[in-house]
């Protein structure tokens, strides 16, 4: 059975995925290197709220005699900054694209 932080996780997870999933067809079907990019940024939110909910699922176990609350309170932390590692890729993809644009202009296709 879920608690109520697994199920908010879950929603997360459908919302996410349907956002992603949207932005990746528009992107795709008008040819915007913009959307694409969010889709991209998208892509990584879902993974981490994919990366929220096992955190959760591992943190909501009950204790047992070799683990403490400090264990699960360190568990619960690992996850929240294992959320914000992905951001960085993101940033490189923004940078290449920027400068795929630069290149362009320098050529002067647009």
């Amino acid at each position: 059975m879920q608690n109520a932080k697994q199920q908010v996780a879950l929603s997360s997870i459908a919302a996410s995925a349907a956002l992603t999933l949207a932005k990746g067809i528009v992107g795709l079907s008008t040819g915007s290197l913009a959307i694409l990019s969010e889709a991209a940024h998208s892509l990584i939110d879902f993974a981490a709220t994919l990366m929220t909910y096992f955190a959760v699922r591992v943190s909501d176990k009950p204790a047992d005699a070799e683990a403490s609350l400090r264990a699960r309170q360190g568990r619960e932390r690992l996850g929240a900054g294992r959320d914000g590692t992905p951001v960085p890729a993101v940033g490189r993809g923004d940078l290449g694209a920027l400068a795929r644009l630069r290149a362009e202009r320098a050529c002067g296709s647009r």
